[in-house]
């Protein structure tokens, strides 16, 4: 019965960082979503947020993610991948890494 507690409390502290991992990717992703060319016709095939790799010359980062939105317009179909940082408390910064 002691234990009870300490595992509800452990619970409780994963499923809050869950859910805000969840609301840092939706923020990235919408984000991301705004910083697209505004092109007549096209649409989003997919979106993906994961961890971001360790960029060299830059600190461990636990507040970076990679956002990666595939697109498909009249010209063929292209993939924006941003570098995203949510760090709370401050605004998102946004940064293109490339299209493909």
């Amino acid at each position: 019965m002691k234990m009870t507690a300490p595992v509800l409390a452990m619970a409780l502290v994963a499923w809050s960082a869950a859910e805000a991992d969840e609301a840092t990717d939706s923020s990235c992703v919408s984000a991301a979503v705004g910083r697209i060319p505004g092109i007549p016709g096209t649409t989003i095939n997919r979106t993906q947020v994961s961890n971001s790799a360790r960029i060299a010359g830059t600190p461990d980062d636990h507040f970076a993610r990679n956002v990666v939105i595939s697109v498909h317009s009249e010209s063929g179909d292209a993939a924006y991948v941003f570098l995203c940082n949510a760090e709370p408390g401050k605004k998102i910064v946004l940064r293109l890494l490339g299209i493909w």
